[in-house]
């Protein structure tokens, strides 16, 4: 970072002496009016001084600039997200600075073998912003972490990274496993479907009306049934399982009754 005399202040014949106080490095320029430093990377305040002294001798009073050195944070919050196997969408969540714009941002989500992005995006000038991201439907089942680094661009400022903040989770039950267990009867003109997987916390089943959390259903009326299930994410088995329960079976006919002698 440079600092400097104004010009309109600058003595010709006068030299100056640069100071700074911890945390910088001043790079040699001696008795001139301006002066280069590198600053730490630890954030704190700081000040930059300079003493003038004439060609005749005289000093002056010492100049002092209060340095302010500070890290800007990128803050992500949003979530958790629920997105289906093989459906393709998108979410949003929101990431707030603190520093300069304009910002950067890198971000992106992983379950330790499959990634989404990484993502770039430049030239940030609010300092919350919202992000979309692009969610493929050919992605594996897991738990998605995501994870952003960010810089403000004034002064190229790092940000602090944060993680583990935005959490994805990607799913889609298996295909349930059913049977009619109970065929109607003349005497019962119900039936009867039990549901034997997948089975686990979280999972629902249907047979065609709401959801329910046993897999039996019973008092079903004769005919089609298409078995579904549905996890804790709201992600549905990608097929049904179709079953039907038989008609009742028709009574016989009224019998005929004959007179013999």
């Amino acid at each position: 970072m440079v600092y400097r005399i104004p010009p309109a202040s600058v003595n010709p014949t006068s030299t100056y002496t640069w100071s700074v106080s911890g945390g910088g490095t001043i790079v040699p320029q001696a008795n001139d009016d301006s002066v280069y430093v590198n600053w730490s990377a630890t954030p704190g305040t700081n000040q930059v001084t300079v003493l003038e002294t004439t060609s005749g001798g005289c000093a002056s009073p010492t100049g002092t600039l209060n340095v302010v050195r500070y890290q800007p944070t990128a803050t992500i919050s949003g979530g958790p997200f629920n997105v289906c196997t093989g459906t393709s969408g998108s979410i949003s969540f929101t990431v707030t600075f603190t520093g300069r714009a304009p910002f950067s941002v890198t971000y992106g989500f992983t379950n330790g073998s499959t990634n989404i992005g990484p993502f770039t995006e430049n030239n940030i000038q609010t300092k919350v912003h919202t992000i979309t991201v692009p969610v493929p439907g050919i992605l594996a089942a897991g738990v998605y972490t995501g994870t952003i680094s960010a810089s403000s661009d004034k002064g190229a400022c790092a940000a602090a990274s944060s993680s583990g903040n935005v959490v994805l989770n990607i799913s889609r039950p298996a295909n349930p496993t059913a049977s009619v267990t109970v065929q109607p009867t003349c005497a019962t003109p119900t039936g009867s479907i039990n549901v034997s997987a997948p089975s686990g916390a979280g999972i629902t089943y249907s047979v065609g009306g709401a959801f329910q959390a046993s897999g039996t259903f019973s008092g079903l009326a004769p005919g089609n049934y298409t078995v579904m299930a549905k996890d804790g994410n709201g992600c549905e088995s990608s097929a049904g399982t179709p079953l039907t329960v038989n008609s009742v079976p028709s009574a016989p006919a009224t019998p005929i009754i004959q007179h013999r002698n």
